[in-house]
């Protein structure tokens, strides 16, 4: 891949990026009224979400530059795979009948 489509890949990444991260404070009141909750308890929990994420952020920093960030990305990958797997299984074994 050259420099360029590098460039232009980064570019679209950060637009989405930060597209879902806007869209998701508009659609705040939305989300909070289809859960029946109310607006601030959705803001602390994608609060918490984001200090999670930067906590492991600084501690899977070091473990990718030990065994490399190709590595770290698809084990994390493989452990977030499996993850969704199993929620979506959960679901559907515990439906009502």
């Amino acid at each position: 891949m050259s420099n360029r489509n590098m460039v232009v890949v980064l570019a679209v990444s950060a637009f989405i990026g930060m597209t879902l991260i806007v869209s998701f404070d508009l659609l705040m009141p939305q989300i909070a009224e289809d859960l029946g909750r109310d607006v601030s308890s959705i803001a602390q929990i994608s609060m918490v979400m984001y200090v999670i994420g930067a906590s492991v952020g600084i501690l899977l920093g070091p473990l990718a530059d030990h065994y490399g960030l190709r590595r770290t990305m698809m084990s994390g990958g493989v452990l977030l795979s499996q993850r969704i797997y199993d929620r979506a299984f959960d679901r559907i074994l515990d439906a009502p009948t």
